[in-house]
């Protein structure tokens, strides 16, 4: 085995020292000859007949010199080498071939490289966690309220319960969402933080970057004051200090150790996590009848080895059951019965992933469309190509050339362009993927930049090897069976087998082209239409500047004396026109959603539990936000002193429970059962114009309840109506915050407009890429077709010139040529809209106020592609009708 490795080397080593050892051969050869041209001459020949007697006995100098090469090198990587070089000269002498299938399969490379790459990070990817696939979140399902399934999060008494007697599992954690304010000399700075318990980091099974985690101590008030920091945070505020563990740092006004710095597999809990702090479970939300309270919490368990999803699901519902029918107060029973309350589990990695996953599933197939139709379109050409040298192999095949050397040929010159194109692909996917990353954190925070990976680098290059040889092999098979035997000239009909492939993968091209044009088309109609939707307020003067009070303003007659200040403040600002404010973000994706009860309208509560959505404003809201007031009257002062004792609902609620009257003195409480106090009833007092303030696609959404700003503290979101340019009211604003307060921090600031704008990202992106796809593949169908039909042209020429020769009009050949190309096209067409029917149902899901088989949208594409398809096939057969008879046949 050693012997036959080192002679393996030695002759690999002789392919580098070729020079030496040919000049060494010639040498010992010399010797050799004139060795036994003396033995010649001393046998009585004489000169020129001893030279003739020695090159006889050697056999031919050149047969040994070829011999010897063979034994001493490597002879199918020599042979690889030259055919190489070969190929690279036969491409150079074809650069409109060469170029036409170097850019095809970089454009189909690029793009998908790129989102396979994304789909990787982003999706396949497990999260350095330990077992991950062991890992559930626990959430409450309620099926019956709001006529829908709403799920939501946990609470610390389920996770106290669960932890205690759900033996299936190996541990859980609760985390949930907090503010933090970290004083600074430039002023106090809003943290976004995570409460975390402290046996998370063992669930997950992660270690601490820098430090240590909290313990199972500090989570108990006054010793919670440790906070840790997460890696992107410690990056950009700290530098990488490795000397932060132990420093102090006024946090809510008091001060806290840094004892931790979490690696960045947490963030991918929360996205915008800056900093995580041990919870504190306070007494009243872990009483049994507080059982749903705060319900607000992320549980995350880890179920044991063995132990299945729906084994640890029957577990938790067991133990819910029994909490049911043994703890809960008789009220809550009633309310879970009538909500439809149970327990679902749904695996952490989907969860960290639910929001692109679809998405990038989606773009990859369309991605895929696109390379199915490039490779189509390059086998096509290199089918072209090798019919077109068919003289060429006939006379390699007639002087020698064996099946195999040729075949070497076709797969050496298919990889040289797979190879060339995956480098272009690379590179055009990195800049793809810098695009992609300038907008991910807006869609997915969690998500660190994607980068290249070379294991999916190498997972594709392993594909297009493989594809580019099945190809290469088809190309050479069809060939092969069609015969090299005779020699063709170029002028000769084109074989029927090739030309009925060809047409095959043209029909392949245009049944893909449509289903993918299709889908961009309902995607772009989609966008229209949701740009299309009245969101109820002008948006586009109005910006949103949020703050949070301190802990200083301990009462409501502080917190509201504290709210009027800043809204009177901002109002003195030159160029405001009005201002507000509102207790929670001006525009989100996502409401505060409450069930009520109306006094005077039953609401059939005992299936279903009415839901709404509910908002605090100040007086002035409406002005300032641009939402138009139908009946009643705004806020005034004296409504924001008593929670919910004046209520202003909006047009969509009073059409659903009111219809064709008006809601106005309407009593209301937002709970789940009437008061016994007449004084807790609320009155309406108003109606407005329904506001999509949960974004352009929330307009069938739940109904809004606007309640008077209550004295609590907390957050608020200013709003101010103005002309002036953003950033410099918002400097402004923020200089108004600091003589009001020095404490008050100055967070999630910028103008509505591009808020509502943001939430429109999502659908844009994908919009976007797949119509970029659809573009593509629109024009590789149309080339490819147009490929074929000149190709076919070019090899037809001898039947053209004799159809013009025995009188065949100009009109006619165009016919010919058209009825040949229209035929494809029209199969191609027929099976597309076939695809389109078979795939509808993946589209759906991304629509908006579109149906999945939409006649304008369909009839527009077919007309599309049909006159791109017909332009294809025109420019060949105008070509084939300008054919000169005479030269046609003289060429023979």
């Amino acid at each position: 085995m050693i012997g036959r490795f080192q002679q393996f080397v030695a002759r690999l080593r002789a392919i580098f020292q070729k020079r030496t050892l040919d000049a060494d051969f010639e040498c010992e050869l010399a010797h050799h000859f004139d060795a036994l041209v003396e033995e010649n001459i001393g046998k009585g020949m004489t000169q020129p007949e001893a030279r003739r007697q020695a090159n006889i006995t050697l056999g031919g100098r050149e047969q040994v010199r070829e011999l010897h090469r063979e034994a001493r090198g490597v002879a199918w990587l020599e042979d690889t080498w030259r055919d190489s070089a070969h190929c690279i000269r036969s491409l150079h002498r074809a650069p409109a071939f060469t170029v036409a299938v170097l850019t095809t399969l970089i454009l189909c490379i690029g793009p998908n490289t790129a989102i396979s790459t994304a789909l990787y990070a982003l999706v396949l990817k497990h999260p350095p966690f330990a077992e991950p696939d062991k890992l559930v979140n626990v959430f409450n399902e309620y099926t019956k309220v709001g006529g829908s399934t709403t799920r939501q999060q946990s609470s610390p008494g389920q996770y106290l319960d669960f932890k205690a007697n759900a033996n299936l599992f190996d541990g859980f954690a609760i985390m949930e969402h907090s503010g933090f304010t970290i004083g600074e000399d430039a002023g106090p700075e809003r943290l976004n933080g995570l409460d975390v318990s402290a046996d998370l980091f063992s669930v997950l099974g992660v270690k601490p970057l820098l430090g240590r985690f909290p313990t199972a101590e500090e989570q108990t008030s006054g010793k919670d004051h440790v906070v840790v920091l997460t890696q992107r945070y410690w990056h950009t505020k700290y530098r990488d200090d490795l000397t932060v563990i132990g420093k102090a740092a006024l946090i809510n006004d008091e001060p806290w150790t840094i004892i931790g710095v979490a690696p960045a597999c947490l963030e991918l809990l929360d996205g915008y996590a800056q900093v995580l702090h041990p919870m504190v479970l306070p007494d009243y939300a872990i009483k049994p009848e507080a059982r749903y309270y705060q319900g607000k919490s992320a549980l995350i368990g880890r179920l044991k080895p063995g132990v299945t999803l729906s084994g640890g699901l029957a577990q938790l519902s067991t133990i819910e059951q029994r909490y049911f029918e043994q703890q809960a107060p008789p009220s809550l029973r009633s309310g879970l019965e009538k909500s439809g309350h149970r327990i679902l589990l749904s695996p952490t990695l989907e969860e960290l992933s639910a929001k692109v996953k679809k998405p990038l599933w989606f773009l990859q197939a369309g991605s895929l469309f696109v390379l199915l139709i490039g490779i189509v379109n390059v086998t096509n050409l290199l089918l072209a190509r090798a019919n077109a040298r068919r003289p060429e192999l006939a006379i390699r095949h007639a002087l020698g050339a064996s099946r195999g050397a040729l075949r070497r040929l076709f797969l050496l010159e298919t990889a040289l362009l797979m190879g060339t194109a995956m480098a272009g692909g690379s590179v055009l996917a990195w800049g793809i993927l810098k695009l992609f990353n300038r907008y991910l954190p807006q869609v997915m925070p969690s998500a660190a930049p994607v980068s290249l990976d070379l294991s999916v680098l190498g997972f594709i290059l392993m594909s297009l090897v493989t594809a580019a040889s099945i190809t290469a092999v088809f190309v050479f098979g069809l060939l092969w069976r069609t015969g090299l035997d005779q020699v063709q000239t170029r002028t000769g009909s084109a074989n029927r087998t090739v030309r009925r492939v060809g047409n095959l993968l043209v029909v392949a091209q245009v049944g893909t082209a449509l289903v993918l044009l299709a889908t961009a088309g309902l995607l772009i109609r989609s966008y229209a239409k949701v740009l299309e939707v009245d969101i109820g307020f002008d948006a586009s003067r109005v910006l949103e500047a949020r703050t949070v009070l301190p802990k200083t303003y301990s009462d409501s007659a502080k917190v509201r004396d504290a709210r009027h200040r800043i809204v009177a403040a901002v109002k003195e600002i030159p160029g405001v026109d009005s201002a507000a404010c509102v207790a929670h973000f001006a525009v989100a994706e996502s409401g505060t959603p409450t069930v009520f009860t109306l006094r005077n309208l039953p609401l059939e509560t005992e299936k279903n539990h009415p839901l709404v959505n509910f908002e605090g404003v100040s007086p002035g809201y409406f002005a300032t936000m641009g939402i138009r007031l139908i009946e009643g009257h705004d806020f005034t002062e004296a409504d924001e002193v008593n929670f919910g004792e004046s209520v202003i609902v909006d047009e969509a609620f009073q059409k659903r429970y009111f219809p064709g009257k008006s809601a106005l003195g309407e009593e209301i409480v937002l709970n789940s059962k009437a008061p016994t106090d007449d004084k807790k009833w609320g009155r309406i007092i108003g109606v407005v114009k329904r506001a999509n303030i949960t974004g352009l696609e929330q307009r069938d959404g739940l109904p809004i309840i606007y309640i008077g700003f209550w004295g609590q503290g907390g957050g608020l979101t200013v709003v101010a109506r103005s002309d002036r340019p953003t950033s410099d009211l918002l400097a402004e604003i923020r200089a108004k915050f600091r003589t009001i307060d020095p404490s008050l921090t100055f967070y999630h600031s910028g103008s509505l407009q591009s808020a509502l704008e943001d939430m429109l990202i999502y659908r844009r992106g994908i919009m976007l890429l797949l119509a970029m796809f659809a573009g593509l593949a629109l024009l590789l169908a149309g080339v490819g077709l147009y490929g074929v039909l000149a190709y076919d042209v070019s090899q037809r020429t001898r039947e053209i010139g004799i159809r013009g020769a025995i009188g065949a009009t100009s009109r006619q050949i165009v016919g010919l040529v058209l009825r040949q190309g229209l035929l494809d096209v029209g199969i191609g067409l027929l099976l597309g809209s076939l695809g389109i029917v078979a795939t509808s149902r993946f589209v759906k899901a991304q629509l908006f106020d579109v149906k999945p088989i939409d006649p304008i949208t369909h009839a527009s594409v077919l007309i599309l592609l049909g006159v791109a398809a017909l332009l294809a096939c025109w420019l060949p057969a105008r070509k084939a009708a300008k054919v000169n008879p005479a030269i046609a046949l003289r060429a023979e």
